[in-house]
């Protein structure tokens, strides 16, 4: 994986994945499994320290519309991830 070779090349222990954009609901399992994939291989290679963040952007239902917090449609992606990366809202 890309993904991994650059984060042995730059020396990188975590990352921080960001999608903002909408995608087939269809698609969203796959999501999750590549966001678990990539936790479990930064793991194995950077150690227990490695960091895998998800930015609350995509919903389960694979539509753009950020939770502002932990919910039914965002908790998948927080489980497979190590941390949960909040939208924030000036009200």
């Amino acid at each position: 994986m890309r993904h991994l070779r650059l984060r042995l090349r730059l020396r990188l222990q975590g990352w921080l994945v960001n999608v903002e954009n909408g995608l087939g609901r269809e698609l969203v399992p796959h999501l999750t499994h590549f966001v678990a994939h990539l936790r479990a291989r930064m793991a194995a290679e950077v150690g227990p320290h490695a960091l895998v963040i998800w930015y609350d952007a995509i919903t389960t239902e694979g539509r753009l519309a950020w939770q502002d917090g932990l919910t039914r449609l965002n908790a998948p992606f927080f489980d497979a991830a190590d941390a949960l990366f909040v939208n924030y809202r000036w009200q």
